[in-house]
């Protein structure tokens, strides 16, 4: 997708990877694997947004972090022409 959007001298030091989303993951389940009361989907965002500020502090920067704005960019760009490509089908 990188490759596709132009971005993956700016951005393919971090993205090019899943390694960043699934060390994420890992301390969100460690956090809420033992979670009972999943009754809603409030709750459910709740639970993990919580987990997600309490691991916060431990996060690091992502490399290309700069160009974060072009990144933005190309994927609306990309969204525009598959919703314009999905009308031309329809």
């Amino acid at each position: 997708m990188l490759h596709r959007l132009g971005l993956v001298n700016t951005q393919g030091i971090s993205l090019k990877t899943t390694n960043c989303l699934e060390s994420q993951l890992s301390w969100v389940s460690q956090l809420t694997d033992r979670v009972d009361l999943w009754r809603t989907p409030e709750k459910k965002h709740r639970w993990v947004s919580s987990a997600l500020l309490a691991i916060e502090p431990g996060l690091r920067r992502v490399k290309g972090y700069r160009h974060v704005s072009q990144l933005q960019e190309a994927l609306r760009r990309e969204i525009q022409q598959e919703s314009a490509s999905e009308h031309r089908i329809a």
